[in-house]
């Protein structure tokens, strides 16, 4: 009954082990330029992008900047894209995913001297590590940008028309942020039910003990039948 039990016991970690499942993290800083004591406000007036380029990646559940001053009416850039870029480092193809802020609670940051502003995404985009991508938004607001341009895996990025021109002379104050999948810790000891089931025979447990219990006894067989074979 010992290397019975132990065997079940063997298979019961097997088991556990291969359908652990997965849950999210809380939201991690990822990529980020964050200096705000460099920020000068600027308010710009074309389609505007910051590309950076991702640490760890994970899912990317929110983009934060840092925003100086907001405009009125319905041409204050509420809305964040996401977008990868081409070889030459510029946003392209279509939007990865679409983030949005609450527009009173960023005026309320905004306009009280200076703080930053979530853009959540709706459904989390999954983006890779160490690969660049680019932010983009049109509307109004004077968001914070470091004319030194000391954030080196990225470039500030304005369109007009079709064209897309980045410049190394400045970079916007930002953060993404993103989960990233980790393990579940596994109890895998044996529930009461499962555990009587294990010494009293197949018709009294519940759950998977039948088939440990089964796997079990097939070890123990193939055992006994080597010690008659070592006998004979």
């Amino acid at each position: 009954m010992h290397v019975t039990h132990r065997a079940a016991l063997v298979a019961a970690a097997a088991l556990a082990i291969s359908v652990t499942p997965v849950i999210a993290a809380d939201a991690v800083k990822d990529a980020a330029y964050d200096d705000t004591l460099h920020a000068d406000p600027w308010e710009q007036l074309n389609v505007t992008a910051q590309t950076f380029t991702t640490i760890s990646g994970g899912d990317l559940v929110k983009v934060t900047l840092y925003c100086m001053g907001w405009g009125e009416g319905d041409d204050v850039a509420t809305v964040v894209d996401l977008y990868a870029v081409d070889e030459n480092g510029v946003p392209t193809g279509a939007s990865l995913g679409q983030a949005t802020t609450d527009p009173d609670g960023a005026a309320d940051s905004c306009n009280s001297g200076g703080g930053w502003i979530d853009y959540a995404f709706a459904s989390p985009v999954a983006v890779d590590p160490a690969t660049q991508y680019a932010m983009v938004w049109n509307g109004f607001g004077a968001f914070g940008r470091d004319g030194e341009s000391s954030y080196s895996d990225g470039h500030w990025c304005y369109q007009v028309g079709q064209d897309w021109t980045c410049t190394d002379m400045s970079d916007f104050v930002f953060a993404t942020w993103v989960t990233e999948a980790v393990p579940t810790p596994v109890d895998i000891s044996m529930p009461p039910s499962d555990t009587a089931a294990v010494g009293g025979g197949l018709g009294g447990g519940t759950g998977v003990a039948p088939i440990l219990l089964a796997l079990a006894g097939l070890i123990g067989a193939a055992a006994a039948t080597s010690r008659l074979a070592r006998r004979a």
